[in-house]
């Protein structure tokens, strides 16, 4: 049988056409692979703000961090506020001020976030240092009060209590901490010497519903972040280290946490873009040497929404001086990397 040239030189047509097709799409698939990969390598010479929404990891964080629960309440009349987490807040009548120095009244808003683990510190980004030294935490909470979306102020004389439960073994030495935030997006933790006002009683007892916690009650005319922590005595043999991670792991999609496994405290290392590591932060006192800690990585690259990738690195390690760790972190899910920091 003889076959019609135009019918063959078309079939072969759609062939090249077709083949030419699927080159073209794995070259884009492939030129988009190798920017995905470029732009994960890129470092930013000075560490990224916290809060800027334009970096991967801020964004990343932004959708691992914990919010605050809201409840309305009624400002005129105040009362005591049960939350989800076991937490109160009793407020006085009358104990508000606007920005015009006014009396609130009528109804507002509480806003009530408690950090009470390591994970749920690490979902945050809130570490335990004030000034450079290490801090043991009994609990980190943020308190706000607003009206019509204005925050509120107490009123000079006025405290506000709160009461909540924590597993970890309180130390008599625990201290009233505020937490001062920075411009880009860090707190400090500093010391308030207001003891007329700001009070923390811990108490050695077991709550008497969850009884394998202990109570803490904080009273304060403090609103934001507030934490009832004290000051670890280790002021000798304090080392500063390093940790290392392969070459697409950045300080623009990565953070790095150092968490320690016999305290209630952490420290967020930063990214240097000149030795291309996360290190104790110039400034910080340093950590005790042969502490037991677990480094630990959370990331993400890939331009692409649809193409995220996650990875959760962990290193159980003692410290030592001038040491450089390196880790190799592992692809995961955002859900394994909760279930994980729920762990700590």
């Amino acid at each position: 049988m003889k076959l019609n040239k135009p019918i063959i030189g078309i079939a072969l047509l759609a062939l090249v056409s077709h083949a030419c097709k699927q080159d073209l799409e794995q070259f884009i698939v492939q030129r988009r692979e190798i920017l995905d990969t470029l732009a994960d390598k890129r470092w930013n010479a000075l560490p990224p703000a916290l809060n800027d929404a334009t970096i991967a990891v801020n964004q990343l964080f932004d959708s691992l961090a914990l919010k605050p629960e809201i409840k309305t309440i009624d400002l005129t009349t105040g009362g005591t506020y049960s939350f989800s987490n076991g937490l109160t807040v009793r407020l006085g009548g009358s104990a508000c001020t606007g920005s015009g120095g006014q009396i609130a009244t009528g109804t507002g808003q509480l806003e009530v976030l408690i950090l009470k683990t390591k994970g749920q510190m690490v979902q945050n980004r809130m570490e335990t240092m004030s000034d450079g030294r290490l801090l043991e935490s009994g609990g980190e909470l943020f308190i706000r009060i607003l009206q019509n979306n204005q925050a509120l102020n107490l009123v000079n004389n006025q405290s506000i209590t709160i009461n909540y439960t924590i597993s970890s073994i309180p130390n008599g030495t625990m201290s009233f901490f505020n937490g001062v935030e920075k411009s880009n997006g860090q707190v400090n933790w500093v010391l308030n010497r207001d003891s007329m006002r700001n009070t923390n009683i811990v108490s050695g007892r077991r709550d008497s519903v969850f009884n394998t916690n202990f109570v803490y009650q904080l009273t304060t005319n403090r609103l934001r972040w507030i934490n009832c922590d004290y000051f670890r005595s280790d002021s000798f043999n304090l080392v500063k280290y390093c940790v290392q991670l392969p070459d697409s792991f950045t300080n623009v999609n990565t953070s790095v946490f150092t968490v320690f496994r016999n305290l209630n405290a952490m420290l967020v290392l930063q990214g240097d873009s000149t030795i291309r590591q996360f290190c104790v932060p110039n400034g910080y006192k340093g950590v005790p040497t042969g502490s037991a800690v677990t480094q630990i990585s959370i990331s993400r690259l890939g331009k692409d929404s649809n193409d995220f990738r996650y990875y959760l690195g962990t290193s159980d390690v003692n410290v030592t001086s001038n040491a450089v760790y390196p880790m190799s972190p592992v692809r995961k899910t955002l859900a394994e990397i909760k279930t994980f920091l729920n762990t700590l």
